[in-house]
């Protein structure tokens, strides 16, 4: 009885919240002429576990007086610590509690903070909702799936593996050989991030081995396939025999020294991290301990141990970061070398120093997380302490790759060592907020952060822990948001900021010069499509991860390399009058040098997913498939961007169901016809529509028509305040500001010098624009165009010398 008064309540309050949300519509007298007038929200109640603050949807559909409807971002009001906090305690919201959170549609002018809502929450003794921690579906392989076309993808590809095929082998190898005592005669000293003068060495050799990994599955040509196999092989042998050096038998401990063995406690304390003490520990690789791999010493990797900060001249860099670029770059060369040999020796290196890891961190180091901090680092090796340190402890996909190599490897013991490893880079500092939905990334190193939540995922398959499935989906839906620009991409200065907070840093991002449109770093937008792609396994059917996946592969990853010379970029160039910064022309020039030299041989990777029956289309490419599982081929024809796709069965038949995603942009003429005829009458944007399990041939056609809508994606904070120059700040009357969008694309201008002239009526400006498209080849493939007010915008995958993306909302 007394639950049904509770509810009866909680829906006397709701029913409150909506008359008042009626009553504002009603005598709303702010809204511009031109503005969509909204009509209806859908009701938004959900239901949260006690002690976590509730998941509340980021978007909603929004239906407009004119009847046509479309999806709108929402700021929700509880974003603060102190409101999570509250939500939080189960003390201050017990289970059989009911509560409202009120928040805006933002770019609405309604109210001064948007159109409002309002959220019932419930609070209940039940869990999240928690899959297996089996994937429902994996993505066909890379190199299963290749591109096919003239096209800004193909081109893209096509010259990032050109770049890979010209770097030096012998200079990734430099450092390994300096290491471990061998010779370097006749190798080239890295630069960058990898010089002799950094502490970062060996992150990029790396990413060269990831690079060449992808290349290899991506490439079609007989002869560049053959310098790449041939580049492969060398780094594998020539690691594996810089690792054999460390295998030493210790005749006193009666076995090979291990990395327990290396710096005990007193040893440790007195480690230094100078240049002088650096080139000593390059003499001392017999103890380095059995399985070592790194382009720096043993020592240097122990230091973080001792709580050393980071500082290049005089301790640390980010020691484990590198090290899991180098594991990662050995386990894509173990997924993808054909060789045999090759593939297993590689996945034997990987795993040697991934047990190296285990025995140092199972043996060394462990978790205090109360006390003050004082306390905490007064023993070394604790790792509450270590993995919370900005940038020293940053680990980048540590737990990733160990988790990976768990799954690899046949030995039980190992496999277990290899899985506990991983979880010895939990960072509860971190991970411990996000298991109740507290935001725990405010103000953050943003890269720092995001490789480690991938982790926790991939560690989920062996560990089915709940937790870890809850970090990572809590995180995902907090970037989607609170964080994300329009393009997808985070951060500002490397950092997340507050919450909401996106169009005041872009505004006001500034440098020595004055005003910096260069943000988003592109490290960010490689991690977040990896940790998109790795979430959509365990849900195929929720169509956010592919419309997410979809908008920053498209608008920042395309748009980070310079299509007429290989050149990428570190920060985006987003903002007003923007140049994207080109730079980073090889893996080592810095950490988004090495994810550059990655991302563009591997945009197919997550087309497809497939389950023992199903097969969903993720992303409209033009590729030829092949699903062994099934022995069918799948030959989807496009161009690219696409608005009308084909796909067939090339070879083979096969009985299965076909799920084709309806993206988030497609409110207008989406359809799907099997055979010529459509197979449904109304088609939800953001959803998944279903072909059932049939049996399929060669004879059989699947099209989707799915013409570009335009529409806006708004900022959530008004734009109010910008700097002028590096002295000076301007302040300007408070006015929505968003990012013009045609599909799924940031479409942007030049000519566009101040927040004034980046003035205008959007709704209005967007109605009237015209759309034009080229047809083009290469990197000028199929190339949209939108025209409004003597203005001629161009995707921003596209365009990239002083750019406008976000426009204020004129009055």
């Amino acid at each position: 009885m007394a639950k049904k008064k509770h509810n009866f309540a909680c829906m006397k309050q709701y029913m409150i919240s909506c008359l008042t949300v009626l009553m504002v519509c009603l005598v709303s007298c702010g809204l511009q002429p031109s503005e969509k007038k909204i009509s209806c929200v859908e009701e938004i109640s959900v239901e949260t576990p006690v002690g976590s603050v509730p998941r509340l949807p980021y978007q909603v559909w929004t239906t407009y007086a004119d009847g046509s409807a479309e999806f709108r971002q929402v700021v929700w009001l509880n974003a603060s610590p102190a409101s999570e906090e509250v939500e939080a305690d189960s003390l201050l919201k017990p289970v059989g509690s009911c509560y409202k959170v009120q928040g805006f549609i933002i770019g609405d002018n309604t109210t001064s903070n948007g159109y409002p809502l309002t959220a019932q929450v419930y609070v209940t003794s039940k869990p999240y909702f928690l899959p297996s921690s089996q994937p429902i579906a994996q993505t066909l392989p890379l190199d299963k799936t290749q591109l096919t076309g003239d096209n800004r993808l193909t081109w893209n590809r096509d010259l990032d593996i050109q770049e890979i095929l010209k770097w030096d082998v012998s200079q990734q190898l430099y450092n390994y050989r300096d290491t471990y005592g061998m010779s370097t005669e006749g190798y080239t000293k890295s630069a960058g991030w990898d010089s002799p003068t950094t502490k970062l060495k060996g992150h990029g050799s790396g990413h060269y081995m990831s690079a060449l990994a992808f290349a290899y599955a991506s490439c079609q040509d007989a002869t560049q396939k053959e310098i790449l196999r041939n580049n492969i092989t060398r780094m594998v042998d020539e690691l594996r025999t810089c690792q054999e050096r460390t295998f030493v038998w210790d005749k006193q401990l009666g076995r090979y020294r291990e990395a327990r063995d290396l710096a005990p406690e007193q040893e440790l304390r007195n480690l230094q991290g100078t240049w002088e003490a650096f080139d000593e520990y390059k003499k001392d690789y017999e103890h380095y301990g059995y399985g070592y791999l790194n382009a720096i010493p043993a020592q240097h990797a122990v230091l973080v141990e001792m709580y050393r900060p980071y500082h290049n001249e005089n301790w640390v860099w980010a020691p484990y970061y590198a090290i899991h670029k180098q594991l990662a770059g050995l386990i894509d060369i173990a997924t993808y070398m054909d060789n045999p040999a090759i593939a297993s020796k590689a996945l034997l290196i990987a795993k040697d120093m991934g047990l190296w890891v285990w025995n140092r961190l199972h043996y060394r180091t462990y978790i205090k997380s109360g006390g003050t901090q004082e306390e905490r680092h007064a023993k070394p090796g604790n790792r509450y302490e270590m993995w919370n340190m900005y940038i020293a402890g940053e680990v980048g996909g540590m737990c990733e790759s160990l988790s990976r190599l768990a799954e690899m490897v046949s030995n039980p013991t190992e496999k277990a060592h290899l899985a506990e490893a991983a979880n010895y880079f939990d960072s509860p500092a971190f991970f411990s907020p996000l298991t109740r939905n507290v935001d725990a990334i405010r103000n953050r190193h943003a890269n720092q952060h995001i490789p480690m939540i991938t982790g926790v995922l991939r560690s989920f398959r062996n560990n089915g822990n709940a937790d870890y499935y809850h970090i990572a989906e809590n995180f995902w839906n907090m970037i989607q948001g609170r964080y994300r620009y329009a393009t997808g991409g985070v951060g500002n200065a490397e950092m997340f900021r507050e919450p909401y907070t996106q169009m005041y840093h872009l505004a006001t991002n500034a440098n020595n010069e004055g005003y910096d449109a260069t943000l988003n770093e592109t490290c960010c937008a490689y991690n977040l499509a990896k940790l998109t792609k790795d979430l959509n396994c365990y849900n195929p059917d929720d169509a956010r991860y592919m419309d997410y996946y979809e908008r920053v592969l498209y608008n920042q990853i395309v748009g980070s390399i310079n299509p007429h010379q290989y050149q990428t970029t570190y920060h985006y160039a987003l903002g007003l009058n923007a140049s994207k910064p080109w730079g980073n022309e090889t893996p080592h020039e810095s950490c988004c040098g090495g994810t550059g030299s990655e991302n563009h041989v591997k945009y197919q990777e997550a087309a497809y997913f497939v389950s023992d029956n199903t097969i969903w289309v993720g992303l409209y490419l033009p590729t030829l498939a092949t699903w062994d599982a099934k022995q069918v081929t799948i030959k989807q024809d496009c161009t690219w961007p696409a608005e009308q796709s084909t796909i067939r069965i090339a070879q083979g038949t096969g009985r299965f169901a076909m799920k084709l995603r309806v993206p988030y942009w497609a409110t207008a003429n989406f359809d799907v016809q099997l055979n010529g005829k459509s197979i449904a009458k109304n088609y939800q944007p953001s959803s998944y529509i279903t072909i059932p399990e049939r049996e399929w041939t060669t004879e059989d056609v699947v099209t989707v028509t799915m013409p570009f809508t335009k529409h806006i994606d708004f900022a959530p904070d008004k734009m109010d305040i910008a700097v002028i120059d590096k002295n000076t700040k301007q302040s300007y009357s408070p006015r929505w500001a968003g990012a013009f969008m045609l599909g799924p694309m940031v479409m942007a201008s030049s000519g566009f010098e101040t927040w004034d002239d980046a003035t205008l009526n959007l709704f209005e400006s967007l109605s009237k624009a015209t759309i034009s498209k080229s047809e083009g080849a290469g990197a000028d493939a199929s190339l949209y165009t939108l025209t409004l007010q003597g203005h001629t915008f161009y995707p921003d995958y596209y365009i990239d010398k002083n750019t406008t993306h976000y426009f204020r909302m004129q009055e």
